[in-house]
């Protein structure tokens, strides 16, 4: 069977069969694949075995896919809550300001940028489809505190308002309407990173990386790299290796407040509902007057 290579090194990936990993498999992903919660858990704790990680995990009994709460997520920027995780520990959550990025097309890219150059994998690595408004925006951390320290998502503020709906982000060719239930299309990550920037400054990052591959890597969850040329905010993700949803919040109106990258450190809520996308409603049969 293929090994993984070491983090902070670059190689060709290994391809899912139709886009999904089975657990017999090693914990490599393609950048961006249609994975359950329960799948891109499994496997993260296969990567615990690889030098991106550094604990082992003890994740629930196999059972019905738990599903998605970005609602539940976004409860990780208010410093001081408590959180329940995958693995039973009860955390405290820290809010680290990672800095300011700059968007000059409003084109975001999540991405390991240890899967990088792009080419190997375009479009699963290019740019959402989903386009913010130009401009620099503040990128916020949740970290969780107990007896270890973790990023458990990062948050990107378009405007300061209330979020009423929240949207899973997709690239081209990524429909959410395919999806089984609790299934999403997410950012996959071997080397417990993943790098924001704009679409503009994709050949920049591939050159960057190519000259020196270690430019990108994160080893410490409080210890983000923010950069200007190119500009990028890079961040160390959760437990390390897995596949991670990306989250569209809007307002009543309907207008983007924020984008959060959602690395599912959390134990399901006991209460609500999981996140389902929204089912077009049939245009209603008219009938001509009697």
């Amino acid at each position: 069977m293929p090994q993984r290579s070491p983090a902070g090194t670059r190689r060709q990936p290994l391809t899912p069969p139709h886009g999904r990993l089975s657990r017999a498999m090693t914990s490599a992903v393609r950048p961006s694949s249609a994975l359950g919660r329960r799948e891109a858990l499994a496997l993260t704790a296969l990567a615990f075995t690889t030098a991106a990680c550094e604990r082992p995990v003890a994740f629930a009994d196999p059972g019905e896919e738990p599903g998605l709460f970005p609602e539940q997520t976004a409860t990780l920027f208010t410093p001081g809550s408590t959180h329940v995780l995958e693995n039973g520990d009860t955390a405290t959550a820290e809010l680290f300001k990672a800095g300011r990025l700059k968007l000059p097309t409003g084109r975001l890219v999540a991405v390991d940028p240890h899967w990088l150059p792009r080419r190997s994998w375009q479009p699963a690595s290019g740019p959402f489809s989903v386009r913010l408004p130009p401009g620099a925006y503040a990128v916020e951390l949740a970290l969780l505190r107990w007896t270890d320290l973790r990023c458990a998502a990062a948050r990107l503020t378009v405007r300061d308002e209330p979020t009423a709906r929240w949207d899973l982000a997709v690239r081209p060719g990524e429909d959410p309407a395919t999806l089984e239930p609790n299934h999403f299309f997410g950012t996959g990550v071997d080397s417990a990173t993943i790098a924001l920037y704009d679409g503009s400054a994709l050949d920049d990052v591939d050159r960057l990386i190519e000259r020196d591959p270690e430019a990108l890597t994160v080893r410490k969850a409080d210890s983000p790299i923010s950069r200007d040329d190119p500009a990028a905010i890079v961040f160390r993700t959760g437990w390390g290796a897995g596949n991670y949803p990306t989250w569209i919040g809007r307002s009543p109106k309907g207008e983007i407040t924020s984008v959060v990258v959602d690395l599912l450190m959390l134990a399901s809520p006991t209460t609500g509902t999981p996140w389902r996308h929204p089912v077009p409603r049939s245009p209603a049969t008219s009938r001509s007057p009697q």
